[in-house]
């Protein structure tokens, strides 16, 4: 089953970043999916400071974060102008046994500690990406920030 969105502010309305590449990935159409990006995209992940460059990169970082999605996308904030926008939403879910979203987030936090014991336990994490297009519409540059410090308060 695809996870909807839910819109909490009806007034929120659909974006580049939303159109093009939140609805593809949420459907698995990761080919549509990734014509949103410029094949030299960049994207910097603000907690570690990992930086996918390249289309295929990116693509494939947004494969593994829309693959662990189990519960819809509370889209908080979403706004654009031509040469930039900003896409804010709560990411909920449930902590399965592979751990997956917590090596997304943070590869080095889900070794800290006997993370099974938190098998089961529900989890929210805000996130926001502020991207920037170029004169084709395509995105080439994404900073992503997450609250990863209430996440790991959330599993202690």
């Amino acid at each position: 089953m695809i996870p909807e969105t839910i819109y909490p502010d009806s007034s929120i309305k659909p974006t580049i970043f939303y159109t093009k590449l939140v609805i593809p990935l949420l459907n698995k159409d990761y080919e549509t999916a990734s014509e949103a990006f410029d094949d030299e995209c960049e994207w910097l992940m603000m907690s570690k400071m990992r930086k996918p460059k390249g289309k295929k990169s990116c693509i494939e970082l947004c494969m593994q974060g829309f693959n662990v999605l189990d519960k819809p996308l509370e889209i908080l904030f979403n706004t654009s102008t031509p040469d930039w926008g900003v896409f804010e939403y709560i990411n909920r879910g449930v902590v399965t046994k592979d751990l997956n979203v917590l090596d997304m987030y943070d590869p080095d936090f889900k070794h800290a500690e006997d993370l099974t014991l938190h098998v089961g336990k529900e989890y929210f994490v805000a996130v926001c990406f502020v991207y920037h297009t170029n004169s084709l519409g395509k995105i080439y540059l994404v900073h992503e920030y997450f609250d990863l410090e209430s996440l790991k308060n959330q599993l202690k």
